[in-house]
């Protein structure tokens, strides 16, 4: 899929998937380095929860920072967002056998019980997330 495709499938869908941006030969140590990584934040925290929210992973784990630059995501972030787009936050959550999801929701800047929001009715351009990464456990 081209850049242009790319876009085109955001704009239309709200949502693409950029393949191979992890090289296949890497996606395994990725995930395995990042599941160590959330396990031992999981034996520090509730086991009952069997929901994890690690902020910040990026802190803790830089198995996966290669491949943020990649030129297809940051080509497609600068399409939608400008030439000054950010990383601003890297925060997994995991959801673990006999967990629950949370409910449909939205963050920052749509959640209107931040001190700095985008007002509802929200404009009709792109705002939001980027998932450069995937895995299920």
């Amino acid at each position: 899929m081209t850049i242009s495709d790319t876009i085109a499938r955001i704009k239309e869908d709200g949502w693409a998937v950029i393949e191979g941006i992890i090289p296949d030969d890497a996606v395994g140590g990725v995930r395995d380095s990042i599941i160590a990584t959330v396990e031992e934040a999981r034996s520090a925290s509730d086991p009952e929860e069997n929901r994890l929210v690690r902020g910040s992973l990026i802190n803790k784990n830089q198995s996966f920072a290669p491949y943020l630059s990649d030129p297809r995501i940051v080509k497609v972030a600068e399409a939608l967002w400008g030439r000054h787009v950010k990383i601003t936050i890297t925060t997994p959550v995991v959801l673990f056998p006999g967990g629950h999801p949370q409910g449909f929701h939205s963050d920052w800047p749509f959640n209107q019980k931040h001190a700095v929001v985008i007002e509802a009715p929200y404009p009709d351009t792109p705002h939001g997330h980027i998932y450069a990464l995937g895995f299920y456990a």
